[in-house]
């Protein structure tokens, strides 16, 4: 009896330390995109679902904000502005998401209420080059993600919990596409 129970103390320790190493693994990639992803990934196949968005959604402010601050120092130093890396990530996140890639005076208007009004400066580098990129298809990836996360947040997801992770896996998916493979905001 006692030995059963060593035996599985032992074993608990085991999962325990195999946890650790692999969130310690997460320590070591470089970019806070992907170190949010991995994580939110482990969270999903895990089940826990409202955090794995969550963190999926930061994973996607925090490779907007990284891309941003690439496009020129004046774009960098903008969203450094910000006092927290939580509002960096969320207005970079914004301002992709809210990006409007027409000339009509409406969608001009829209745009200076929607995106936070920054340095000019600033935003005519970002629309610069958010112009030469076609980003519709990841602005929709962006509201979709932030629409499962609000479902699951106020528990008013109409959808079946299989289908929250079917969509769950599908924006996983998405993320690697858009941000990993495809990096579909670098500079190039």
């Amino acid at each position: 009896r006692e030995n059963e129970k060593i035996s599985t103390f032992k074993n608990s320790l085991d999962k325990i330390k195999e946890h650790i190493i692999e969130l310690q693994s997460f320590g070591k990639i470089e970019k806070t995109s992907k170190r949010f992803f991995e994580f939110a990934k482990l969270l999903g196949s895990r089940g826990y679902l409202l955090n794995a968005i969550t963190l999926l959604l930061e994973a996607i402010g925090c490779y907007c904000l990284e891309s941003l601050k690439e496009i020129d120092n004046i774009v960098k130093e903008y969203v450094e502005s910000f006092d927290s890396h939580y509002d960096q990530t969320q207005t970079s996140r914004s301002i992709i998401a809210k990006f409007r890639n027409s000339e009509t005076k409406k969608n001009k208007e829209d745009a200076k209420e929607k995106i936070i009004d920054f340095k000019e400066n600033a935003k005519e580098k970002i629309n610069i080059f958010l112009k030469s990129k076609n980003i519709e298809n990841f602005q929709k990836f962006i509201e979709d993600a932030r629409e499962l996360r609000n479902n699951l947040a106020h528990g008013n997801n109409r959808k079946k919990i299989e289908d929250a992770r079917k969509i769950f896996d599908e924006l996983v998916e998405e993320y690697k596409v858009f941000c990993i493979d495809n990096d579909i905001l670098s500079r190039i």
